[in-house]
């Protein structure tokens, strides 16, 4: 979602991390109705990031990366050469079963593989991480 934010001649733009309907919205708050929703547990997570995802379903990624932008890339396992292709192409962060060694993208590291195949298994289209919860948000 982006907000556009008038006043006084001033436009802000906002990249929502979250799609939905929005339900109400006055001068300091939007709320925003979400009507599905699944939660990951997770293991690590390095920030708080969300978005669009886009799942991966091996390192052999046969189209242009440069449609991964922006995007939440999902991917079992990931190898240094594919990490660093969609660390410059510009992702909003990857979720995978195993560690990753990365400081530049953010990243979450599912705890099980039965907490892993639930991406797959409710497709939904967005998600958010939540450092503070240790969960991903899926909707």
């Amino acid at each position: 979602i982006t907000l556009s934010i008038n006043d006084l001649n001033l436009s802000t733009e906002i990249v929502s991390q979250v799609s939905g309907v929005v339900e109400k919205a006055d001068d300091k708050n939007i709320i925003i109705s979400i009507t599905s929703q699944e939660t990951v547990l997770t293991t690590v997570i390095s920030n708080n990031f969300g978005g669009e995802i886009e799942i991966l379903k091996d390192t052999e990624y046969g189209q242009d990366y440069s449609l991964l932008n922006n995007k939440v890339v999902v991917i079992e396992q990931i190898n240094p050469y594919i990490l660093e292709k969609l660390t410059v192409v510009g992702i909003s962060g990857l979720i995978t079963l195993h560690n990753v060694d990365n400081q530049k993208t953010p990243y979450a590291q599912v705890k099980t593989k039965s907490e892993f195949e639930k991406i797959f298994k409710y497709n939904h289209k967005h998600c958010y991480v939540s450092k503070d919860d240790n969960k991903i948000y899926l909707y």
